[in-house]
């Protein structure tokens, strides 16, 4: 019985199995097997997941620029007293949203050619 913890990937697609009793048994992949999968068929990124992140990448880097931009623009028209954090709350959500749903359009799109 091989541990999942005994299980590494090289990046040249061959397979290292390491056995305490028998040692390094090396075998050639023609599928990329993450270490932490518990399945190596589902081993590969699904769409979803791929969508998934992207849509957070894009919300985190949405949410920098906004926050940055709502900043700057609630100093420079003078937005008086708290109105200044809900004026960059709206901004930071906005820009977050906006960069999310095309950063995950644009990995919906990519997902399904094959290089």
């Amino acid at each position: 019985m091989i541990k999942k913890k005994h299980i590494y990937t090289v990046t040249t697609g061959y397979i290292v199995f390491y056995k305490p009793q028998e040692g390094f048994t090396i075998i050639q992949s023609n599928t990329y097997i993450n270490k932490n999968s518990r399945n190596p068929e589902m081993a590969r990124d699904s769409c979803l997941a791929r969508v998934t992140a992207g849509v957070a990448v894009g919300g985190a880097i949405g949410g920098a620029v906004g926050a940055v931009y709502g900043t700057y623009e609630a100093v420079r028209y003078k937005v008086p007293g708290l109105l200044k954090i809900r004026y960059i709350g709206q901004t930071t959500l906005g820009s977050a949203a906006i960069f999310g749903l095309f950063l995950g359009a644009g990995s919906l799109i990519h997902c399904g050619k094959s290089y």
